[in-house]
């Protein structure tokens, strides 16, 4: 009985993982969440939405805005795919925390490893400063991996950064749906079909 239950508990982590993968930025999508997201003030004419993606499963990241001639911002996402709420174009945006969840099993034991980075607030010493674009509309920052962030060195996007947009703008249209933002996040993801053709 307890090996059965072993592995019907190791089969649906399997699925809900996977389809995790597969979904993009269905982590982080609840009700509240999409309202939250539906009800934010701003759209692709007067605003920007930023977007990435973290290539880490079970990671979560938060944006502070550091610019003093904007209003204070923060922005936060349970998720590998990080879409913002409409922000202030010619805004800045720092990375404040990154945290991410490793688990894995020896025998009928799970470990979980759990990392909860907080970083500087000084950009000069901060891994991955965003500058937000002063034209409104969408703003792709790339690709990246949470484990090579590191205090005093940039981040870099990881390889075939690219690739990842389009995953992560089928999330944001979960998110954005009925809204501004619909047409222009499809308007994208056609732009970025008819790229890939060529």
């Amino acid at each position: 009985m307890k090996k059965l239950l072993t592995l019907t508990a190791a089969a649906l982590l399997t699925v809900f993982f996977t389809g995790c993968m597969s979904m993009g930025a269905a982590l982080g999508t609840s009700t509240k969440h999409k309202k939250e997201y539906q009800a934010a003030v701003g759209t692709p004419e007067d605003s920007v939405v930023f977007y990435g993606n973290f290539n880490t499963m079970g990671a979560m990241e938060g944006f502070s805005q550091m610019n003093p001639d904007f209003e204070p911002d923060y922005q936060f996402m349970e998720s590998q795919n990080f879409i913002s709420k409409p922000v202030a174009p010619g805004s800045t945006y720092i990375l404040e925390r990154a945290y991410r969840e490793d688990s894995y099993y020896i025998g009928n034991r799970r470990y979980t490893t759990i990392y909860n980075w907080y970083y500087s607030m000084q950009g000069a010493i901060n891994p991955l400063v965003i500058k937000i674009p002063k034209k409104p509309g969408l703003y792709y920052i790339g690709a990246y991996s949470t484990n090579t962030f590191e205090e005093g060195s940039k981040a870099e996007k990881i390889e075939k950064s690219a690739e990842y947009e389009e995953m992560v703008l089928k999330g944001a249209l979960k998110l954005y749906k009925g809204t501004a933002w619909e047409s222009a996040i499809n308007a994208r993801i056609e732009e970025i079909n008819n790229e890939n053709k060529n």
